[in-house]
């Protein structure tokens, strides 16, 4: 468990337990931050009363990266389900993303983490839609992901699509970034309708959510919105030109933004980032297509050179 998570999770037992002394819930954050500072200051973990077996099975999977052979990475995930049966994330480590079977062991996880989410209380109305907020789902809403990705790369993209969905179901705010690989799948699938309705409920004009929508118009021989897209998609991210410009598609270029740890907002990373979320439809049409529509619709810069004086004009002066 990372640790800002292992953090939220002692201060949301600390505010249940202690809620009552303070004259509210700014001042009880305000108290355990104090605490919490003061503990790491001493080299300590600052924990709230007698520790769980979900918070001792929590204290366990942090030992695996200093594991010395399989054997003792096995051991520990061991002791930990012990102590922590319904321990998702124990059961995710425990899997081989090298086995043919992987991808079938995921959704026995996924079901599992439902089961797990009902049993918790975490399947109600006030829970569904707040998910990443509650430090407890966290792990649920990363095997869905995991297992949604396994279907997409076998190219099982009406499953995989129905396993997005429902995360942003359970995870409204999307602190995931789910919505940009869905937009990428309905371009692939031509839904446009769902499209739009995603574009509707996170209007931005990021390259992830337009560059799809500017391939799926054209899918609909609707050229105008296209255009329109692109209009926006170039005012949001300036490096169009570069990416867009070349006269040749840059592969390697994609690549290296693909294999970077992180990227800025409206980059030409970003840009790259989302050509790779359509490349199935953009690399194989022919003649490169949208490539060199995306080219040819750059919107040129306004000619520096001074306007010739009209024909009137000079002879009215005269």
């Amino acid at each position: 468990m990372k640790e800002t998570e292992k953090v939220l999770k002692q201060l949301n037992k600390f505010i249940l337990n202690h809620v009552e002394d303070y004259d509210s819930v700014d001042e009880a954050v305000e108290a355990f931050t104090k605490l919490s500072n003061e503990a790491s200051a001493k080299g300590e973990t600052f924990v709230i009363g007698e520790m769980t077996n979900e918070e001792k099975a929590t204290e366990e999977l942090e030992k695996l990266e200093f594991a010395a052979s399989e054997r003792e990475y096995a051991a520990i995930l061991e002791r930990a389900l012990k102590l922590d049966p319904d321990n998702l994330e124990a059961r995710l480590f425990k899997l081989d993303p090298e086995s043919l079977e992987f991808i079938h062991e995921l959704k026995k996880l996924e079901t599992l983490g439902k089961a797990v989410m009902q049993k918790r209380g975490l399947d109600d109305e006030e829970s569904i839609g707040n998910y990443w907020g509650i430090v407890e789902t966290r792990t649920y809403l990363r095997i869905k992901a995991l297992y949604a990705d396994e279907l997409q790369k076998r190219r099982m993209l009406t499953a995989s699509v129905r396993e997005y969905e429902d995360i942003l179901r359970l995870n409204e705010a999307d602190n995931m970034g789910i919505r940009y690989i869905l937009m990428g799948i309905y371009c692939q699938l031509e839904q446009m309708e769902k499209a739009k309705e995603l574009y509707q409920r996170f209007p931005e004009a990021s390259a992830q959510m337009l560059l799809p929508l500017i391939l799926l118009s054209l899918k609909y021989d609707d050229e105008l919105s296209a255009k329109r897209y692109y209009k926006d998609l170039q005012k949001e991210n300036k490096s169009c030109k570069k990416v867009f410009g070349r006269r040749e598609f840059d592969l390697e270029s994609m690549v290296e933004a693909i294999d970077a740890v992180d990227y800025l907002a409206d980059s030409e990373e970003e840009l790259y980032i989302a050509i790779s979320n359509v490349m199935t439809d953009f690399a194989v049409v022919p003649d490169m297509y949208y490539f060199n529509w995306l080219k040819k619709n750059l919107i040129k810069p306004p000619s520096s050179k001074p306007s010739k004086p009209s024909k009137k004009w000079i002879q009215k002066k005269k």
